[in-house]
């Protein structure tokens, strides 16, 4: 019975764990818009795949529609690489549904996002160091 006690607390304190590292912090709230950020580890073994991502969460508390837009300026071992970029690919277009959230994440399709972070089975390969968004612009969806 000691055994399975012990076995059920250690699970239970894992777990805790787990979830303290994916935190959230907000970073920007206004006209019913929130983004939170998370970090998360994604490990898929069989494909040799170890890295952590920073997951973006956008949540509409409107009663309406919203298309939210901002450019993500990334800094990799403390040099932007996207402050003086025009791609596509440093900027979030997202429309949400009213009273609806939506998030990048691990096995999320949608890309835009996610942030890499580093490889976490990889030494001496290039980390971000710092972010953040810019231009971020609010509008009712039509």
């Amino acid at each position: 019975m000691k055994k399975i006690l012990y076995l059920l607390l250690s699970i239970i304190s894992i777990e805790c764990i787990a979830q303290s590292q994916t935190e959230k912090t907000s970073i920007y709230v206004k006209d019913g818009v929130e983004i939170i950020i998370s970090k998360q580890d994604c490990i898929d073994k069989q494909k040799g795949i170890e890295k952590q991502l920073l997951v973006i969460e956008l949540i509409n508390q409107n009663e309406y529609p919203v298309l939210l837009t901002f450019k993500k300026e990334l800094w990799y071992d403390n040099i932007c690489n996207s402050c003086n970029s025009e791609s596509h690919e440093h900027i979030v277009t997202q429309n949400i549904d009213a009273n609806t959230n939506v998030s990048g994440g691990c096995s999320s399709s949608n890309k835009s996002l996610n942030v890499f972070v580093k490889m976490l089975n990889l030494k001496d390969v290039r980390q971000l160091t710092n972010y953040e968004f810019k231009d971020i612009k609010i509008e009712k969806a039509k």
